[in-house]
């Protein structure tokens, strides 16, 4: 078999290998490396085009690193002209997969022969494998892009939902205290001197549940008393579930030594989950549960229940993921996420038990001691 033919064969082995790589650079690297034992090149060049065919080298091999600019201004022409190109001791071959042009490969020589028609046609071969692969990892990258512009847009969303809730509450605190105020009704000043407690409240706690998305998120423990939490979280319900008809019941073991844990996380965590049962409850008789107690001597447990309208198997499997959520637009899809890396933060687990028409379990369990960093 004449020495060409083989290298045009080898040539189609060599550029199966590039659909196998998934990292662009170490593609245009590797295709680069390929071409030279082919084409006997001592230098190499691959240009990428971006909007308006903007060119920007990518890759380099061989002693120089830099694109000089007579070549990158021939490679602007191959670009345009979408045609391989053979200029002596330079080859230039544009980067096509059907209607894409995604840049231009260059070839030079510093001695020898110049190139042939044959290393023209086995580098134009192995570019046009290249590019394939090259679009597939340039479709997973856009693919990416897309899901993290979609990401943020719906987390903008959620922050704006959640800002908007609380700026109406403060609004509605203003108008109280300035009538109260005004007409010097006690009950009115009262009333909004409350709402702005609860609104400063309820921005401190949506900070620190964004804070606890965050890659560098890191809880504080200290000895907590996990009762006057508890107690906490029954005042900040017992209005809102009265009107709904919910009876709550919150026991903590008596003698239940404090613990370690960052009180403010854990409230944050526990009051998600009181949030979510209570959207859950949808019938008479609705109640929602909190046992906290012991599991061993190293270990506690906090539990909350409810009867409320369960999940499906589905769901249960979802739960945990970023901006999943069963509510529509009511609901932001993060609360069980921040649940979560709470107790991923305190070094504990939690465990979900639902059955639709019948209610749900969380059990958080938690190590009584964490260890000081």
């Amino acid at each position: 078999m004449p020495s060409r033919e083989r290298d045009f064969q080898s040539a189609q082995e060599v550029g199966k290998i590039y659909n196998s790589i998934v990292n662009k650079k170490v593609l245009c690297d590797y295709f680069l490396e390929s071409v030279f034992p082919f084409v006997g090149s001592s230098q190499g060049y691959l240009l990428l085009a971006g909007n308006n065919n903007q060119l920007w080298l990518e890759s380099s091999n061989g002693p120089a690193k830099e694109c000089p600019a007579e070549i990158e201004d021939q490679a602007k022409i191959t670009l345009r002209e979408v045609k391989p190109c053979l200029k002596g001791c330079r080859i230039f071959l544009p980067l096509v997969v059907q209607t894409s042009v995604m840049g231009v490969a260059c070839f030079t020589k510093e001695a020898g022969p110049e190139f042939e028609k044959e290393d023209l046609d086995i580098g134009f071969n192995l570019a046009c494998q290249l590019s394939g692969a090259l679009k597939n990892i340039l479709l997973y990258e856009e693919g990416l892009k897309m899901e993290r512009l979609a990401a943020v847009g719906q987390t903008i969303s959620m922050v704006m939902h959640e800002l908007k809730n609380i700026v109406q509450i403060a609004k509605l605190a203003d108008e109280l205290v300035r009538r109260g105020i005004k007409n010097q009704n006690e009950k009115f000043l009262q009333h909004g001197l409350d709402g702005i407690a609860k609104a400063l409240k309820e921005m401190d706690g949506f900070i620190w549940d964004m804070l606890s998305l965050t890659k560098d998120y890191r809880v504080e423990p200290q000895k907590t008393d996990l009762r006057a939490i508890v107690e906490e979280l029954k005042h900040d319900f017992e209005e809102k579930t009265r009107e709904l008809g919910i009876t709550l019941d919150f026991q903590v073991e008596d003698g239940l030594a404090p613990v370690d844990a960052d009180s403010r996380a854990l409230y944050r965590a526990l009051l998600n989950l009181v949030q979510n049962a209570m959207e859950a409850c949808d019938k008479d008789e609705s109640f929602i549960r909190i046992r906290v107690e012991s599991k061993d001597k190293d270990f506690y447990q906090i539990r909350i229940e409810d009867n409320g309208k369960g999940m499906t198997p589905e769901v249960r499997a979802k739960i945990f993921q970023a901006f999943f959520s069963t509510k529509g637009r009511k609901g932001n899809g993060l609360g069980l996420m921040i649940i979560e890396r709470t107790c991923k933060a305190h070094q504990g687990n939690i465990q979900v038990q639902s059955e639709q028409g019948k209610g749900t379990s969380m059990t958080l369990t938690f190590p009584k001691v964490l260890p000081r960093s």
